[in-house]
């Protein structure tokens, strides 16, 4: 009985970590970054660029970037749009995501401090 708990305590955690909720049709999600720049959310180039590239993407509704954690949450409605697009889209504006690495061109977009 107690390996059946343990078990399931696991699976518990682990479907909680990839997705956080599901609520009126929402998901949240947390997606994988690496952030070099130390003043992220002040500088004018990660905190909003990785916002504004979720943001582009139809159906997503809320951006949380925790530069401190390397992790962007992300609520999108999984009828409009799905996982795999926010991370191009996260991607394409230079930064990674999840197993998805930053394209070269959004690379070279962003400034110094942000750049491995």
């Amino acid at each position: 009985m107690k390996m059946f708990s343990r078990t399931l305590l696991i699976v518990l955690l682990l479907v909680t970590g990839v997705t956080l909720f599901a609520k009126n049709g929402k998901t949240t999600t947390q997606i994988r970054t690496q952030i070099y720049c130390d003043h992220c959310l002040n500088c004018e180039s990660c905190g909003p660029t990785i916002q504004q590239a979720a943001y582009a993407v139809e159906g997503v509704s809320k951006v949380k970037v925790q530069p401190e954690k390397n992790i962007i949450v992300v609520t999108y409605d999984p009828e409009k749009t799905n996982l795999l697009t926010i991370k191009l889209s996260i991607a394409n504006a230079g930064y990674d995501a999840d197993e998805i690495k930053a394209s070269r061109d959004g690379l070279s977009k962003l400034d110094g401090c942000c750049k491995r």
